[in-house]
């Protein structure tokens, strides 16, 4: 199966900014933990900017869930569902 998929950075940071709500982490704490200004953190989370593929890597390690979670935001791509996750699925992702 393809999917096409939009990305949209308020759907991106919405789910970046949920994911540290739910580990209790504030903006500041979570931007000095992946080194960027809590500004720069500000705005990806209210999908005013975009974010580099190193930062992607650095907040879903820090946050413990999938950069496909935050891409994609299919609950399936959590990592606390992987078992669930759908090899065969296959994207294509445009901006």
């Amino acid at each position: 199966m393809i999917r096409v998929v939009r990305l949209s950075n308020e759907d991106i940071g919405r789910r970046i900014r949920e994911a540290r709500i739910e580990k209790n982490l504030s903006i500041s704490r979570l931007a000095d933990d992946v080194f960027c200004s809590r500004e720069h953190l500000s705005h990806i989370e209210r999908g005013d900017r975009g974010l580099s593929i190193d930062l992607l890597a650095s907040l879903a390690e820090r946050l413990d869930i999938t950069t496909d979670y935050i891409l994609l935001g299919d609950d399936a791509y959590r990592k606390d569902r992987e078992d669930e996750y759908d090899m065969n699925n296959q994207y294509v992702i445009y901006m």
